[in-house]
């Protein structure tokens, strides 16, 4: 087998940092006072995936400054990554706070913050779309889009544990 360029594989610290992240996770979920097996296996699963992606994310910003770094000599100077991404990405960490922030179990009458967290994984995949096809495709190295497709995955999950544990009824 051939050894993969430097500059395109993960780094160690990368998949060290994903670990300690999935752990943390987990072990929030064991220590967290719950009603039961199912929903304690849920809040495992929802802990490891919100911290995973919140360390890959990290990991994704750190990704497109070194790519700006490489390519224009700065950090900052949007050229490689271009301000419209950067906004794309900002509405796509509103939109996860927004909704975990908002949820909760469904009441018998909606309100609009029941209808924002319910059109919420909605606005992430369109945004998430729009940032693989407008932006990624045209430009990600294997690196960033591993990592990038990762945190999309994780993410998804998120959504799932998320919706189970707070519009389902465990007490």
């Amino acid at each position: 087998m051939t050894a993969v360029p430097r500059d395109v594989s993960i780094p160690r610290w990368c998949w060290a940092g994903a670990a300690f992240a999935v752990a943390a996770g987990i072990a929030q979920g064991l220590l967290r006072e719950t009603h039961g097996p199912a929903e304690r296996l849920l809040w495992c699963m929802y802990a490891a995936c919100a911290y995973l992606y919140l360390a890959l994310s990290f990991v994704d910003f750190l990704e497109h400054l070194r790519l700006e770094k490489l390519a224009t000599g700065r950090y900052t100077s949007m050229t490689a990554i271009p301000f419209g991404e950067t906004v794309n990405h900002v509405c796509t960490l509103a939109t996860i706070g927004v909704a975990l922030s908002l949820a909760r179990p469904l009441p018998s009458t909606l309100s609009p913050r029941d209808y924002a967290v319910l059109c919420a994984p909605g606005v992430f995949l369109a945004l998430g779309l729009r940032d693989e096809i407008v932006y990624h495709r045209r430009r990600s190295t294997h690196r960033e889009d591993i990592m990038h497709t990762t945190a999309h995955l994780t993410a998804g999950m998120m959504w799932t544990t998320l919706y189970a544990l707070r519009l389902g009824n465990w007490g």
